[in-house]
């Protein structure tokens, strides 16, 4: 767990917080992949009562927010960029989710989880922490937990213009 004295940035360093909390519902494929996501979550929810759902690399909060309104669930959203905690502490604010600022490569809790979520964090994890990342999330779920994992893939390029076509 970081301190939260302690500033760390990671996102905020290039993005503008508050105009990606008002336009990341846009971003392509989004709204599909968060309602299947739910969706899933909803379904395994039937079968076993109360999910306990870390979410790392919550942001400013707008997967958390859906993922507070699924029945019988209790919500960890870790954060580890300080501005955005600060953004997702106000935006879920009443809704029941313990809020933390830390690092996924880092952060344990004594009490496994059901799930762990991510969506669109991965790109902001140093390569050379690829392996910690992945004990680290191995770590903190329970035996049959299920780690989901949200975000794109990008067909191969080969010139700038490819590249542009492809995102």
């Amino acid at each position: 767990m970081v301190n939260p004295g302690e500033m760390t940035k990671e996102m905020s360093r290039y993005i503008d917080i508050e105009e990606y909390h008002a336009v990341e519902r846009a971003h392509a494929y989004y709204k599909e992949m968060v309602a299947f996501i739910l969706d899933y979550l909803r379904s395994l929810n039937k079968e076993s009562g109360k999910l306990r759902i870390l979410e790392w690399g919550a942001g400013t909060g707008l997967v958390t927010e859906d993922l507070a309104k699924l029945p019988n669930v209790e919500i960890t959203a870790l954060e580890y960029d300080s501005k955005c905690y600060k953004f997702l502490v106000d935006h879920v604010a009443g809704m029941g989710v313990k809020c933390v600022l830390g690092d996924i490569v880092t952060y344990n809790e004594q009490n496994k989880f059901d799930i762990i979520v991510s969506v669109f964090a991965h790109d902001h994890v140093r390569y050379d922490m690829a392996q910690d990342l992945v004990s680290n999330i191995s770590n903190n779920l329970r035996v049959g937990g299920q780690y989901i994992m949200g975000g794109e893939l990008l067909p191969l390029y080969n010139s700038s213009k490819e590249r542009i076509q492809s995102l």
